[in-house]
């Protein structure tokens, strides 16, 4: 092999380990990327599923819809191997179920207090119509049918009232004892006035709506602590997802720096490997020369003292073998000369 050809095999096998030192570190860069992408991806994802639970409890989301968002948030957390935003996304799911329960439980006891108000309503009604019929008629009516006249027509009013306030309530919870102190007031009116009318048919009225505001009291004691219990579950979920993000993002910074020196180590070596491959080379092929100059020199030395014995045994193919062959054809011509003087023959 000629030395042009040792050194285009020196720059091929170079150029070599130089791709696939980059390969490799390029490989490695690749992977600490889409591995950054998908903490980040799941970082992002349990953030939206926090703000659609917030949604949820604020009766913006439909529960089916959420429950569909975290299996697929469930799906792609599991691909990705993230064990533990499995374990809180499954935790959150079962928080959203019992928040949903609660809410179920809620839409009926509106309409059971709806039933109630209905009810208190239909009965002072009937009572005010047939009693101004009686009075349109002229028939008699007693001064304490007049009075309970004018309480029938109020309950009405505060049956109305009740369904006002309780909307109120639902959308502020803040103001629980605020409709709580209502019905109590109701109740303490239609109490007295039922004890006021005892003994008489018209006593039914009052003691009708005290039965109804009393269930509707309790129904609201019910809601109001429904609410409550779903406030901290949102909140309880909301505490674990914040921390799960928190300690998930420090996590994907942390892995990150390992990757960073990682591949930074990944780097030194291969560009050291590179070097100490590039270094034997030539280290070989420039010794391999020095070597075979310092024989050639020596050749020459002895037979520039006369020496024509000397002779090179280099087994190269390149252009140093070449030289010497050619110095050892140059010897032994010097050496057929020299011996056709002595013996004075012609040179043929």
């Amino acid at each position: 092999m000629t030395l042009r050809s040792k050194s285009w095999l020196s720059i091929g096998i170079s150029v070599g380990v130089v791709l696939v030192g980059l390969f490799f570190i390029i490989y490695t860069s690749q992977r600490v990327i889409k591995n950054f992408e998908n903490k980040y991806q799941v970082v992002s994802m349990i953030q939206d599923l926090n703000q659609e639970t917030y949604k949820f409890t604020k009766g913006d989301m439909e529960y089916e819809k959420l429950i569909k968002e975290y299996d697929e948030a469930i799906s792609y957390a599991q691909k990705l191997n993230c064990s533990d935003i499995v374990s809180l996304l499954q935790d959150g799911k079962k928080l959203i179920k019992n928040m949903h329960d609660l809410f179920e439980r809620n839409n009926e006891i509106k309409r059971q207090i709806w039933y109630y108000t209905e009810d208190s309503y239909r009965q002072s009604k009937k009572y005010t119509e047939d009693t101004v019929a009686k009075l349109l008629k002229g028939e008699e009516v007693s001064d304490m049918e007049k009075k309970v006249l004018v309480d029938a027509h109020m309950n009405t009013t505060y049956s109305l009232m009740t369904r006002e306030k309780f909307l109120e309530l639902e959308k502020d919870i803040s103001k629980a004892e605020e409709f709580l102190s209502y019905i109590d007031s109701l109740i303490e009116s239609s109490t007295e006035a039922m004890k006021r009318l005892k003994g008489l048919a018209v006593a039914e009225l009052p003691r009708k709506a005290t039965e109804n505001n009393t269930m509707i009291k309790e129904l609201a004691n019910e809601f109001i602590q429904n609410v409550k219990l779903v406030n901290k579950l949102r909140n309880e979920l909301n505490d674990k997802i914040v921390a799960k993000v928190e300690s998930t993002v420090n996590k994907v910074e942390r892995d990150l720096k390992k990757d960073v020196t990682k591949i930074s180590l990944t780097s030194i070596i291969a560009f050291s490997v590179l070097a100490a491959v590039l270094f034997f080379i030539i280290f070989n092929i420039v010794m391999g020369m020095v070597k075979t100059i310092g024989k050639i020199s020596e050749a020459i030395s002895a037979l520039s003292k006369g020496d024509l014995m000397v002779r090179l045994d280099i087994n190269r193919k390149d252009e140093i073998g070449k030289m010497s062959k050619q110095f050892n054809t140059a010897v032994e011509n010097i050496r057929a000369a020299i011996g056709r003087v002595f013996l004075g023959q012609p040179r043929k």
